[in-house]
This record gives C-alpha cells, sequence and structure tokens, in this order.
C-alpha cells in the first residue's frame, strides 16, 4: 500500500528531524520516500517537545506531513496531532500572564476535533478525541457541549480506561447544574470503577447529591463510607495528607446538619 508520495531527499530529511523532534519514529528509504510511517510512534506531543517552535510552526509542519500522506489512517493519526497542538497552545495562551482573561483560546481546538469527528465518524480513536473535545468546550464554559460529548463517550466507549473519571465530570456538570438525581447516577458510575483515587471523592459528592434530594439516610451512608475509608487508610499510613484530612473535616461537618 502506498502511504507517501515521493519527497525530494531534502524535503525528507527535514520532515523526518521534525517529526523526530516530537517523538516520532521514522525509516527512510534510499529512494527519498519516508516508509513505515503505519509503525510510527506518533505520541501525543506536549510543550516540552515544541518549546523551540512556536504551536504555528509545529502544526505548519503537520499540515506539510499531512499534503505528503495517501493513506486515510495515518492522514487521521496526524490530523489528530494537530489538534492536540491547538489544544496546547490554548492551554499556554490561558496560562500567559500577559494575556487579558478572555473566552476563544479553545475555538480552533474544537473546530479541530469536531472536524476530526466528521471526517473519521467510526474511528476506535475518537474516544480520546471526544474526551478532548468535552475539555475544551468545559474550558471555554460551555458545560452543556462538554456534557455532550462526555455522555457520547460513556455512551459509545464504555470500556475506555479513564472511564470514571469521565463519569465523575459527569456528576460535576449535574451537581454544578442543580440536577441532583442526574449527578447521583453518574457519581454512583464512579463508585462502581473503584478507582482508588476518585472513590472517596464519588463517594463524598454522591452524598451530597442524595441530601439535595432530601434522601437522608442513603447520604448519610455514603458520608460514612468516606470517613471509614480514610480512618482505615490513616491505621495503614499513620499519616494523612492534606486533602484527606481536609476530607475528613468536611465529611465529619457533612454529617452534622
Amino acid at each position: 500500500m502506498k502511504i507517501m508520495k515521493q519527497l525530494t531527499p531534502l524535503k525528507s530529511v527535514r520532515l523526518i528531524v521534525t517529526l523526530a523532534a516530537f517523538g516520532a519514529t521514522i525509516s527512510c528509504t534510499t529512494q527519498g520516500t519516508i516508509g513505515g510511517l503505519e509503525e510510527a510512534d506518533l505520541s501525543e506531543i506536549n510543550e516540552q517537545k515544541i518549546d523551540k517552535l512556536n504551536h504555528q510552526q509545529v502544526r505548519d509542519q503537520y499540515q506539510e506531513l499531512l499534503s505528503l500522506v495517501d493513506d486515510d489512517y495515518i492522514k487521521e493519526q496526524i490530523e489528530r496531532r494537530i489538534s492536540g497542538v491547538h489544544m496546547l497552545e490554548g492551554d499556554h495562551n490561558q496560562g500567559d500572564i500577559n494575556n487579558a482573561p478572555k473566552a476563544g483560546y479553545y475555538r480552533n481546538a474544537i473546530a479541530s476535533y469536531r472536524d476530526i469527528l466528521e471526517k473519521y465518524p467510526n474511528s476506535p480513536d475518537n474516544v480520546e478525541v471526544l474526551y478532548q473535545l468535552a475539555k475544551a468546550y468545559d474550558m471555554e464554559g460551555e458545560t452543556e457541549n462538554a456534557l455532550k460529548m462526555l455522555e457520547r463517550l460513556v455512551d459509545r466507549h464504555p470500556y475506555y480506561p479513564n472511564i470514571a473519571e469521565v463519569y465523575f465530570r459527569i456528576g460535576d456538570i449535574y451537581f454544578n447544574s442543580a440536577r441532583y438525581n442526574k449527578a447521583e447516577k453518574a457519581y454512583y458510575q464512579t463508585t462502581q470503577r473503584q478507582e482508588a483515587k476518585l472513590n472517596n471523592n464519588a463517594h463524598y459528592m454522591l452524598a451530597w447529591s442524595f441530601y439535595k434530594q432530601g434522601i437522608y439516610q442513603k447520604s448519610l451512608h455514603h458520608f460514612a463510607l468516606v470517613l471509614d475509608q480514610l480512618l482505615i487508610a490513616k491505621d495503614q499510613s499513620s499519616e494523612l495528607n492534606n486533602i484527606e484530612k481536609s476530607l475528613i473535616d468536611d465529611t465529619l461537618h457533612s454529617m452534622s446538619l
């Protein structure tokens, strides 16, 4: 299968060097074509890998490579990386103290990820696209659109490794908009995944979801679960971190209401 169009030796070398800087492993034939791109590790980009180039330059390099690719799968992977650079740029601009706070930093990322979903609707890699798209919407303050992407993710990709976190984020959106019954269901799903880092917080928020609905016995039950788990952890390690100590204080206060 033909993957890449013919390149001049100079252009081939330049593109190889560019991709190598982003952690891609590309092999080059003696005829000046890039081969083995299907096996290349086009890993997710991070800010450290592009600190010597600005975000636009990185996207331009990927766009140049994209124009040389024939294979749809490889095109999709490159387009996902371009979207990832848009996300990094949004993070960078939002965190820049010289920039005035405003909306719009993630609009390009949103447009780019939506374009991928339209072009490749059946791709198994869309789970990560949905995850990042939900984050971009959330960063723009568009929580309902973020919610739609997260619910689409759990519906289509129930075995996603970070599914517990996704349910927790769904629960937070529902809770913060006073839809406590739906928040309860989402937090419950998180507790069923037994994700250690989220389990206590999920039970805590599940308790509050019941409390807000006036279901006080179930609320107390889940507050007690949080307290039990934290006290067991204290006995086993003899020391709790500040977050766990704060959670104990909050739980005891909540149980006294």
